[in-house]
């Protein structure tokens, strides 16, 4: 886990990640440009991807469709909501 867009990146060029996680809030740059910079290294090979926030409002979502984002998970969640939310994904993958 990072608080950096950067370092994410780095860890998905360097190990065959199933899935991510990524906070929309980074240090170094929006979490709404990591799946751009994803794609534009590896189209094809885009592991499911969720957005994490503590923001509900309808731009959000919007963003994180737009973003290619498999789903939002709304912050605060418990561990049972997160494997709920993503386990149909890793399955499929």
């Amino acid at each position: 886990m990072s608080t950096s867009g950067e370092y994410a990146l780095q860890q998905f060029n360097e190990n065959e990640l199933q899935l991510i996680l990524c906070d929309i809030n980074l240090h170094d740059m929006s979490g709404f440009e990591v799946p751009g910079k994803i794609k534009s290294t590896a189209s094809d090979m885009m592991p499911p991807f969720y957005f994490l926030s503590g923001r509900t409002e309808l731009e959000i979502e919007e963003r994180v469709i737009d973003a290619g984002a498999s789903g939002l998970i709304t912050k605060p969640f418990t561990i049972e909501t997160l494997l709920s939310t993503v386990s149909h994904s890793l399955e499929a993958g």
